[in-house]
């Protein structure tokens, strides 16, 4: 395994899409790892943050030589919780824009990103995401929530297009509750990671009464491919454990914890 480095340095984060959360400070640890240590070396470092068994929902093809895992550690950050970079420009670029958003990190990675890199999505204290800040869009009253609603929209198809296409691999380190908007972001990763029986799928917005949106729908077919599972999450509001998702279709790779 390859050598280390400390970066020390700020990212302004989110609180669910949409909204923009104060500045935190982070501290990012990068390892060179040969492509068969890494996912092992992933799993084992969350797994041992959670404890317990966990499972991993491949919903994609993965192939990669090599892998660049640069950590931050995810109790200082809410929902991003890894930025992947070369040393030198990562440190150069984070001096010159100290205040990044996620879709500008992301489009910065989509640019200047190399064959190897990796990136991990994950919570700050219970929930992964309980979606978009319903409260923050109706403070304003209803002239402009709807206003809001469709900002907090367009922030999120921004993200799901972004983060299937990124020239690295993803995952959704499952830590909480995903619910709604939630469920959506986790999905919209290569690989999701959960608890076996602790972290919950859920689309919650059917028991308000709230309909889903067309781009939800295509990305849930993509996703889930049995028809029933499907009916499960979209017309029953099927509240999905880690073991339960994998017999919706998703591939499974398991991570154990170390001892």
């Amino acid at each position: 395994m390859g050598g280390t480095v400390n970066i020390d340095g700020p990212i302004q984060v989110m609180k669910g899409p949409g909204r923009l959360e104060p500045t935190v400070s982070t501290n990012l640890r990068i390892l060179d790892l040969p492509f068969h240590a890494w996912l092992e070396e992933v799993f084992s470092k969350i797994t041992k943050f959670c404890g317990g068994e966990m499972e991993l929902l491949d919903v994609s093809n993965l192939h990669a030589a090599n892998v660049k895992l640069v950590r931050v550690k995810p109790e200082m950050v809410t929902q991003l919780v890894e930025v992947f970079s070369d040393r030198v420009s990562y440190k150069a670029w984070i001096a010159s824009c100290p205040y990044p958003s996620w879709q500008t990190l992301w489009r910065y990675k989509q640019t200047q990103a190399k064959r190897g890199s990796v990136l991990v999505t994950t919570e700050q204290g219970k929930f992964f995401s309980n979606g978009f800040d319903l409260a923050w869009a109706e403070s304003v009253g209803s002239c402009s929530f709807l206003h809001r609603l469709q900002h907090m929209g367009d922030g999120l198809k921004a993200i799901m297009v972004d983060l299937p296409s990124l020239p690295m691999p993803t995952i959704a380190a499952v830590l909480g509750h995903a619910a709604a908007v939630g469920f959506m972001l986790a999905l919209s990763h290569d690989y999701v990671l959960m608890r076996k029986d602790k972290e919950i799928l859920y689309m919650s917005d059917l028991d308000i009464g709230l309909s889903l949106p067309d781009y939800f729908m295509a990305l849930l077919r993509k996703k889930i491919h049995s028809l029933m599972a499907r009916c499960d999450v979209v017309l029953h509001a099927a509240k999905v454990k880690a073991e339960e998702a994998v017999k919706m279709g998703f591939k499974r790779k398991r991570a154990r914890k170390r001892k």
